[in-house]
């Protein structure tokens, strides 16, 4: 994705709100590996990282749009716990 993005950015765009698509309930779908796929894209172009990270983050955060199917919020955990670590209290969530 990170060479796609740098060929055509508008493609690579559709492709991420495919996946927030399959994860939203009126998609009718599960979105099984979407939020591993945003993940791994996000992490490999710094522009889709400026666009969509902010997204990834709301599918775990209650007032966001918390993904409440449990399967789903698998794998997040070792991401975050770093972050509760953090001398900042806004990125700690205190």
């Amino acid at each position: 994705m990170a060479n796609f993005a740098e060929e055509d950015m508008e493609s690579a765009r559709v492709i991420m709100r495919r996946l927030m698509w399959s994860l939203n309930d009126e998609s009718g779908g599960i979105g099984w590996g979407s939020p591993e796929a945003m993940g791994e894209i996000i992490a490999s172009h710094d522009g889709l990282a400026k666009e969509y990270a902010h997204v990834l983050i709301s599918y775990v955060w209650e007032e966001g749009n918390f993904l409440e199917y449990e399967p789903l919020q698998r794998g997040a955990g070792p991401h975050l716990l770093p972050y509760l670590e953090s001398t900042d209290a806004a990125v700690r969530g205190q």
